[in-house]
């Protein structure tokens, strides 16, 4: 979190199992609330969907190194309100930005 108040990032992308105990569902609310638009990067896409509002989308694991610049290039189009195709391995959740970081964008 201090690296994302520091020099925030547009998007980032974070993995909802995050060991150790750690859990990406409440860092990506923390970076919503702090003015990043999270999409989540994970295997475990039940969970993801299950916690869409915390989100922009999910890039489902496993992907190849070039789908996550697809899949963060399509966000920033549609968060821009262009139309974007999305690679396969990425889920859009739908929303423009979660609530509390629309203000930034």
């Amino acid at each position: 979190m201090a690296l994302a108040r520091a020099d925030p990032p547009d998007i980032a992308l974070v993995d909802i199992d995050l060991g150790e105990g750690g859990d990406g569902v409440s860092l990506a609310r923390q970076l919503t609330r702090a003015g990043v638009l999270p999409m989540f990067a994970s295997a475990e896409g039940g969970r993801a969907r299950a916690n869409r509002d915390a989100a922009l989308g999910c890039l489902n694991k496993p992907y190849p190194p070039e789908a996550a610049v697809k899949s963060l290039e399509a966000a920033q189009a549609m968060l821009k309100g262009h139309r974007a195709t999305c690679p396969p391995e990425m889920e859009w959740f739908g929303q423009r930005a979660p609530r509390h970081a629309e203000a930034r964008h």
